[in-house]
């Protein structure tokens, strides 16, 4: 009965022409396992070729449209200056719509400042580094 479930299976040595012997088989191995590797770094070179090409892309279309979105708002800034110079001498103006901007600046500067020290939490690395650098010293 132990028989029929697990038959045993005879195999016949195999002849001594089809033998290679092991130094050569090794041979193989490393040959073929080298060829694999040089094809791999090769693929990924250019996958990353690819890649470096589609942000160049990218990166010259975000600048192109930073710079007409820039020439937009100097528009606006200019407009408001001529606006308001209507009211007041413009230079006038001038400094009254330069220093709302410049307000307008610190408060953003100051909430994503905040922002960015919350997301970090308060033992990252990045939101004490005077400290932690004061402390290596102190070593």
């Amino acid at each position: 009965m132990l028989e029929s479930q697990h038959p045993i299976r005879h195999t016949t040595p195999p002849h001594a022409q089809d033998v290679r012997p092991v130094g050569e088989i090794l041979q193989d191995l490393w040959s073929n396992s080298e060829t694999l590797a040089r094809q791999e770094v090769k693929a990924a070179l250019a996958q990353l070729d690819v890649r470096v090409a589609n942000l160049k892309s990218a990166l010259s279309k975000a600048t192109i449209n930073a710079g007409i979105l820039y020439a937009g708002i100097l528009s606006i800034v200019a407009s408001l200056t001529l606006l308001l110079a209507k009211v007041v001498d413009p230079w006038l103006s001038a400094f009254i719509v330069g220093a709302l901007l410049c307000v307008v600046s610190a408060v953003l500067y100051e909430s994503e400042k905040k922002a960015s020290s919350h997301e970090a939490g308060p033992g990252s690395p990045t939101t004490h580094i005077p400290q932690r650098r004061a402390k290596e010293r102190e070593r």
